[in-house]
């Protein structure tokens, strides 16, 4: 090992399994702000219920899946959790 250096600045070596982390937690306790600190310091995506929605009516309007949402959403009331799952799951794949 004549130039050890070499081989201690490699850099690292990148997850081979994604991170995921779950904030929950009752209404203005501090998720997003948690989340968006958790984010900017180690690189990470931030992804929430609500931008998986917008996501979803802002860019696939069309789909069966937007249409649900937005006939719920046009109602006032609340997006049921199985819509929800699935945009989240189209988000996750983006």
């Amino acid at each position: 090992m004549m130039n050890p250096i070499k081989y201690i600045r490699q850099p690292k070596p990148k997850a081979s399994m994604p991170v995921r982390i779950m904030i929950v937690g009752p209404p203005k306790s501090g998720k997003t702000t948690v989340a968006k600190k958790l984010a900017s310091e180690y690189g990470l995506k931030r992804l929430s219920v609500g931008d998986a929605l917008r996501s979803m009516l802002s860019n696939h309007p069309d789909t069966e899946l937007s249409l649900r949402i937005n006939w719920h959403l046009h109602k006032g009331m609340t997006v049921p959790d199985a819509l929800a799952i699935q945009a989240l799951d189209l988000s996750l794949m983006e």
